[in-house]
């Protein structure tokens, strides 16, 4: 079987960072964004992920949870295999952050 070309791979990538995120909006009700943005250090991006529950008119609470890395790192990896790594890491810290909001009581 023929090796993967490099672009069939980074769309792979790009593919499921693209299902990890439309998932995560489709389970909390919520925008998602990833910004990136260069540091001092040359080279290097810190990578924000965020999403983003705004209230609702019916009253219900607006919510927001966000994970911020810098990239590259030490273990070398190709920048799209990361960004889909924290995006999966992302979906869980999100759904355990908005268990917890819901299980605040409201004022």
């Amino acid at each position: 079987m023929p090796r993967k070309s490099r672009w069939d791979r980074e769309y792979g990538w790009l593919s499921n960072v693209w299902e990890e995120l439309a998932a995560a909006e489709a389970v909390h009700g919520a925008f998602a964004e990833v910004v990136m943005r260069p540091t001092a250090a040359r080279c290097t991006f810190s990578v924000e992920i965020r999403m983003v529950r705004p209230e609702t008119e019916r009253g219900a609470a607006g919510w927001s949870y966000s994970t911020r890395a810098r990239y590259p790192t030490a273990d070398n990896t190709e920048f799209l295999a990361w960004l889909w790594s924290r995006c999966d890491r992302f979906a869980d810290e999100a759904a355990l952050s908005d268990q917890v909001q819901e299980s605040r009581p409201t004022e």
